[in-house]
């Protein structure tokens, strides 16, 4: 999990796999909607049930550590003022307030 250690680590990370399949790479710092949109988007397969816990093959804290290090990587995409691409986004209760992150739902900052 060392590619979770922060956002750098993550977008080096998505790029080797864009860079087999010949997509557009994600450039860092993160300054486009658009790489936001594609950061965004591969948080949320991330943190799929089935991809946090790696089909059961890592236990519940670790996968709970795991789950902690890709929300804070999508906090801070939303810190920076990019929105979720998808309505059904695990960051979809949070929004950008005076530079603080709030989570709608339970009112509490970030």
């Amino acid at each position: 999990m060392n590619y979770l250690k922060n956002m750098k680590t993550f977008v080096e990370h998505l790029n080797t796999w864009f860079s087999m399949y010949e997509k557009k790479l994600i450039q860092y710092p993160v300054k486009t909607a658009r790489d936001a949109h594609e950061i965004f988007i591969e948080l949320d397969h991330a943190l799929s049930p089935e991809n946090l816990h790696c089909d059961g093959e890592i236990s519940l804290v670790e996968a709970n550590k795991k789950y902690w290090k890709l929300h804070k990587l999508g906090i801070q995409l939303i810190r920076k003022g990019f929105k979720p691409a998808s309505k059904w986004s695990e960051f979809t209760n949070y929004k950008r307030v005076s530079g603080k992150v709030l989570n709608i739902h339970t009112k509490e900052l970030v």
